[in-house]
């Protein structure tokens, strides 16, 4: 998988800009720049565009808050993230998940090859 930072989201979004509008710019796309592996495609991912060029890390969406969280971003859940949800029981992370994909997010990423949790993996099925 190449490198997913904030810099080279932007930075593939400039070159697919230069393709297309940005209205155009779908989940498929970011998958295919960054050779990521689809765990779960969604009914709707290779129709599912992308709207904003931001990322959102949700580490406070697992603690309940979502006041001014915007659900068009791309979700990255990394190390920190991981070892957060390492502290809860099954049934804990599983309403984290299912309160994150409730809000119909374009996708959820696992950066740094860490494994996803079976109560992600549920929930994804389930939205």
């Amino acid at each position: 998988m190449a490198n997913f930072t904030r810099k080279a989201i932007k930075e593939t979004f400039l070159e697919l800009l230069e393709e297309r509008p940005l209205a155009d710019i779908t989940v498929k796309d970011i998958v295919e720049k960054f050779q990521m592996e689809v765990l779960y495609p969604g009914a709707d991912f290779e129709t599912e565009t992308l709207t904003i060029t931001d990322v959102n890390r949700p580490g406070l969406q697992f603690v309940g808050f979502f006041d001014y969280f915007d659900p068009r971003r791309l979700q990255i859940i990394g190390k920190a993230e991981t070892m957060f949800l390492k502290s809860f029981s099954s049934a804990e992370r599983r309403k984290c998940f299912e309160d994150l994909f409730k809000y119909e997010i374009p996708a959820l990423v696992i950066s740094r090859k860490l494994d996803v949790f079976p109560e992600c993996m549920e929930m994804a099925q389930k939205y």
